[in-house]
């Protein structure tokens, strides 16, 4: 334990701030704000359009977004680079370099070797899956929600009904890209017309199903929920409902994932730092001011350029492919190019979905025992927070 000094010297550090965020009231908030604000953003600037109104800094703030959501693909490599961060994942030297090698190496066989048949129906499966990743991190913010608002794990029907949404929305994404899906396989859409519309009227009748489960659970057991952990759990049944209705909410469930995401690696640095600084203040191993101040940032400097990185290489990547890259006329633009850079962008998403679905897992005792050393507040009750 601190002294009263430490205490006062911590607080004058950095003490302040970390407590003031490391509220697992805070981060709920939080994760609520970043999964809404896209939507909202974007319904905004829709409006405003429509109105013919101004709205250059609404329609700047929804690229901002994006830019800043794409970022969190390459921020894995943030946890990636202490082997402490994987604890309790078996078989890393597999799953954690050797898989996710083959699935870029994939990606770049893809685009370099497939045909215009056999990359459309791979890139289509890229996206079906990118879909189930973006919808399934939603079970980890409601399972976050209910271990830190009422210190409760989710609830089987929780669980399921926030997969039931998952998949319905992955089957009207499917009927929407089915038109693209069947121009690149030179097939006549018109055929399968009365498919895609008994597949709409499934999804339709699937989101009825589970509204009926959805609000039976909230209101049988009312007990188990307050305001946030409702919230989260309507987010994470109705992720991809708004797309349902108008095309301007097309990537805003991208967009609200990585913020998501992002937020959750913030979180984790600062709390590495947290945990730093009080080592550091703790007796025999206090050191001096600057050296600490340097090993407490250390964390947070190194998510900062691992995004930095992140931005990098999307904005190089988009670039080539946009032809708007400025070294071009130095190096020659062509063909090989512009394959690559979209195979990397694609390769390393398809890596991140895979290293993912290892790391963040409840189900694990080892690293739900990580999660609660790297979110402490996971196991403080929120009464007291």
């Amino acid at each position: 334990m601190l002294s009263t000094q430490q205490r006062e010297t911590f607080n004058l550090s950095f003490g302040r701030l970390f407590e003031g965020v490391l509220t697992g009231r805070r981060f709920i908030l939080a994760l609520i704000v970043v999964s809404i604000l896209p939507y909202a953003v974007y319904l905004l600037s829709f409006s405003l359009q429509s109105f013919s109104f101004p709205n250059v800094s609404i329609v700047s703030l929804g690229v901002i977004l994006a830019v800043i959501s794409g970022t969190h693909v390459f921020s894995t490599v943030y946890l990636l680079a202490n082997k402490n961060e994987l604890y309790g994942v078996d078989h890393i030297g597999i799953k954690i370099v050797v898989i996710p090698a083959l699935l870029i190496s994939l990606c770049f066989i893809a685009h370099f070797f497939f045909n215009v048949i056999q990359l459309a129906m791979f890139l289509g499966l890229y996206a079906l899956y990118g879909i189930y990743h973006f919808g399934r991190q939603n079970l980890g913010v409601h399972a976050f929600s209910c271990q830190i608002m009422i210190q409760r794990p989710m609830s089987g029907i929780e669980k399921k009904t926030i997969i039931a949404g998952i998949f319905s929305g992955i089957v009207y994404q499917f009927v929407k890209g089915a038109p693209a899906l069947a121009e690149s396989f030179e097939v006549d859409i018109d055929a399968y017309q009365t498919i895609l519309k008994m597949l709409s009227g499934l999804v339709a009748v699937s989101f009825i199903a589970i509204t009926y489960y959805v609000q039976r659970e909230i209101r049988v057991f009312r007990r188990n929920y307050n305001k946030q952990t409702i919230i989260t759990y309507l987010i994470g049944v109705y992720f991809f409902l708004p797309t349902f209705s108008a095309e301007l909410f097309a990537g805003a469930y991208s967009v609200a994932h990585g913020l998501q995401y992002l937020l959750f690696m913030i979180y984790h640095a600062v709390g590495r730092s947290q945990d730093i600084l009080e080592t550091n203040l703790d007796g025999s191993n206090r050191q001096n001011r600057s050296a600490t101040v340097f090993a407490v940032m250390a964390p947070i400097l190194f998510l900062a350029a691992v995004i930095g990185c992140a931005y990098l290489i999307w904005d190089v990547s988009a670039e080539i492919q946009a032809g708007t890259f400025s070294y071009l006329d130095f190096i020659g633009e062509n063909e090989s190019m512009v394959k690559g850079a979209m195979a990397l962008v694609a390769g390393l998403t398809l890596a991140h979905f895979w290293i993912d679905q290892k790391i963040w897992r409840f189900s694990s005792s080892e690293r739900r025992q990580w999660l609660f050393n790297h979110y402490r507040f996971l196991k403080t009750k929120a009464t007291s927070q």
